[in-house]
């Protein structure tokens, strides 16, 4: 399981490097995916958007970007890190045995905003 961005699917102004860095996770994925087929291993990728975590960053900062979140966000609200452990258990486990090559953006909608 490798781990990218919503800056894989959409760029932003003064985001080249990273946005670039964030494709080429996702392209790794698809590329690993096949080559690892034949041996019955999936190679899948998580692409989280804004998840500001409350017990490391800045109260305001993830304050601000929690209000941002609700006009920004087409779901209103930032992702909360459960949510990306769920996904993660989801594609280690048997029930995504069927999934392979598959960057999953896991963004409240923003990389199709």
């Amino acid at each position: 399981m490798n781990i990218s961005g919503f800056a894989a699917r959409k760029g932003s102004p003064d985001m080249l490097a990273y946005s670039t860095a964030k494709a080429g996770v996702a392209r790794l994925t698809q590329t690993l995916a096949l080559e690892w087929a034949p041996y019955g291993v999936t190679v899948n990728c998580v692409a989280p958007g804004q998840f500001p975590d409350p017990e490391t960053g800045d109260p305001a900062q993830v304050t601000a970007s929690r209000e941002r979140a609700k006009t920004s966000i087409p779901l209103g609200r930032v992702g909360e890190l459960r949510e990306v452990g769920l996904l993660a258990l989801y594609l280690i486990s048997d029930a995504s045995a069927y999934m392979t090559g598959e960057t999953l953006y896991l963004d409240g909608g923003l990389s199709h905003a």
